[in-house]
């Protein structure tokens, strides 16, 4: 062989070389790529935080403050930009009642819903916003004449979300999140709670006088911090 071909041969050696390099480099790339797109099928939530309601009798007589809230869910996600489930959700509100005869006052509200969100896999981090509809509970409770009376209302709810989770392991997520509810009642229920009885009287909301009606409660606000599950 001349040294001319010798030369032919070593750069077509190094051709060969270079295109099997950058095919490895590719085909790792395109494995990383899928791996970094791979989601899990199924993913659990927790949160904790605050949470208070507006309008009505919190802004009004029963004057409540932010309380912790806690809840939960599960979702499907098939694919990596859309999830769907269920949540729960459970808040408790203080209240200074405005009544001076009243004393031991308190709110609470719960929500299940069925739950939509879509997602921005970005990698690392992933915000998120949602909607949810599902129903709805408030109740607003004191101490009078050394007799416990309640106040409680259910229906509808709809709800709006924001949120960001941040992977911490390689199935762990921990992140924020605000929820908007504008509820939809239906029922008002007052309860007086006595030793041997209880009595509760029921009426539509829609039968109760406009009075009655501007005290019920039309926003549900939450915000709170969050862990996400991700389950294959």
């Amino acid at each position: 062989m001349s040294s001319a071909d010798g030369v032919v041969m070593g750069r077509v050696l190094a051709s060969l070389a270079l295109v099997a390099s950058l095919s490895a480099a590719s085909a790792r790339a395109q494995t990383t790529s899928r791996a970094a797109r791979r989601v899990s099928l199924f993913f659990a939530t927790a949160t904790l935080g605050l949470g208070d309601c507006g309008h009505g009798l919190c802004r009004g007589d029963a004057r409540t403050g932010p309380s912790f809230g806690l809840g939960g869910g599960f979702f499907v996600r098939p694919v990596p930009y859309f999830a769907a489930g269920v949540e729960l959700r459970q808040n408790w509100m203080s209240a200074d009642d405005v009544h001076a005869d009243r004393a031991g006052e308190g709110a609470r509200y719960f929500l299940a819903d069925i739950a939509l969100r879509g997602i921005v896999p970005l990698g690392v981090v992933e915000p998120w916003a949602g909607i949810a509809f599902g129903y709805g509970y408030f109740g607003y409770s004191w101490q009078k004449d050394k007799k416990d009376e309640d106040v409680t209302v259910d229906g509808t709810n709809f709800e709006i979300g924001l949120g960001v989770d941040v992977r911490v392991a390689d199935r762990i997520s921990v992140g924020g999140t605000f929820r908007f509810a504008l509820p939809a009642w239906s029922d008002r229920c007052r309860h007086k709670i006595e030793v041997d009885r209880i009595d509760t009287t029921c009426t539509d909301v829609d039968l109760l006088d406009p009075a009655d009606r501007a005290e019920l409660p039309d926003q549900l606000w939450y915000l709170g911090v969050t862990g996400r599950f991700d389950i294959d």
